[in-house]
């Protein structure tokens, strides 16, 4: 109410109230975004690119393409996140300062597209460069930064160095006082604790991470939380338990529009017999690949069809998928051998103690 009153208030029409309305824009579409009013969000992010280009103000418009990218990304709206950074980078130029800072969080979204669509080499590579040219002032962005290395990291299969980028975050983000920022190291070092078999530590973390999410009232963790904690329930055959936070988790992921989190749970319902309705047809339209070999994996164990287990086999030449589901795609496909070899290869790399003989034991299930 109060951002419609001031780009509506009778103020003479020259360029510093057009500079302040832009400014009010782009605040109105950060409270439509974290209120989940999506598509006034993106309404408002579009009028601010367009009225910093009215103005010929680059970083203006640079700045609401980069959180209109944000935004898709949430949605899991990939393309356009691309679309969108592209046109951000169009408008900057060459200089420091901010410029940089903006870049910095284009690459940081473009690296997070990457991950998602298995191109992890070229994800690396961008939060590298994000973290190579970020200036001083925009060290808010340092330790986001380092989660995103973290998330690669473990996607490759590098998880000691994933949980001490995830370490170092946590340090930055503590030194800052970012209640959100911890919240975010809270569920990747449970997510990536339960994947090496660390079933106390990261039940203890993921379970913190959800407590502290309900006290932020962000629905969109809780939900990340619920699906790891059902994922880690599923990987430890505990049915019930796994049902009952896969479907808070799909629950959980409708009204902030986290298609990602809402479909994976599906997947994982799926396996236990409870397939939401239209699954597969959402899966395809999203294009991430791990979700649809996930799902053509599990649609292969559930009704034995050949053929989805050779799409699976296509999709994954080429990408980088997390390591449960390529395991899961080796044994699948009579390569137990390689199975067991890559597993021997992750506990080299774990150190030789408590946390190499849980992984251990944890594939042998």
């Amino acid at each position: 109410i109060h951002f419609a009153a001031l780009t509506e208030a009778a103020m003479p029409e020259d360029r510093e109230r057009e500079r302040q309305r832009l400014r009010y824009i782009m605040l109105a579409g950060r409270t439509h975004e974290i209120s989940d009013r999506h598509d006034r969000a993106r309404a408002s992010y579009e009028a601010a690119a367009n009225l910093a280009s009215a103005l010929g103000n680059d970083q203006g418009r640079a700045r609401a393409r980069i959180a209109a990218a944000s935004l898709e990304l949430g949605h899991g709206e990939f393309q356009r996140v691309l679309e969108h950074v592209q046109s951000a980078e169009a408008a900057l130029g060459g200089g420091g300062g901010d410029d940089l800072a903006l870049r910095a969080r284009g690459w940081s979204l473009q690296a997070r597209v990457f991950g998602y669509l298995g191109r992890s080499e070229e994800a690396l590579q961008y939060v590298r460069n994000a973290l190579d040219v970020l200036p001083r002032d925009a060290e808010e962005l340092r330790p986001h930064l380092h989660v995103d290395l973290a998330r690669l990291e473990a996607l490759r299969n590098h998880f000691v160095a994933a949980l001490k980028n995830l370490d170092r975050a946590g340090q930055l983000f503590e030194a800052r006082g970012s209640g959100p920022g911890n919240l975010r190291v809270l569920l990747h070092q449970g997510h990536i604790l339960s994947m090496i078999g660390s079933h106390r530590q990261a039940d203890a973390r993921l379970r913190r991470a959800h407590d502290r999410a309900r006290q932020l009232s962000n629905v969109r963790a809780q939900a990340k939380a619920r699906l790891f904690l059902g994922e880690m329930a599923v990987w430890h055959r505990e049915e019930d338990v796994a049902v009952a936070h896969l479907e808070a988790a799909v629950d959980l992921a409708m009204s902030p529009g986290d298609h990602v989190t809402r479909l994976l749970a599906g997947i994982y319902l799926s396996g236990l017999g409870r397939e939401p309705l239209g699954l597969e047809r959402e899966v395809r339209a999203l294009g991430v690949p791990a979700l649809l070999i996930g799902w053509l994996l599990t649609a292969s164990k559930r009704d034995g069809g050949a053929e989805l287990l050779d799409e699976a086999a296509r999709l994954e030449r080429g990408v980088t998928v997390p390591l449960h589901l390529h395991r899961e795609m080796l044994y699948a496909s009579g390569r137990g051998n390689a199975a067991r070899s890559l597993e021997r290869e992750i506990a080299g790399r774990l150190p030789a103690g408590t946390m190499r003989r849980r992984f251990l034991s944890f594939v042998k299930r």
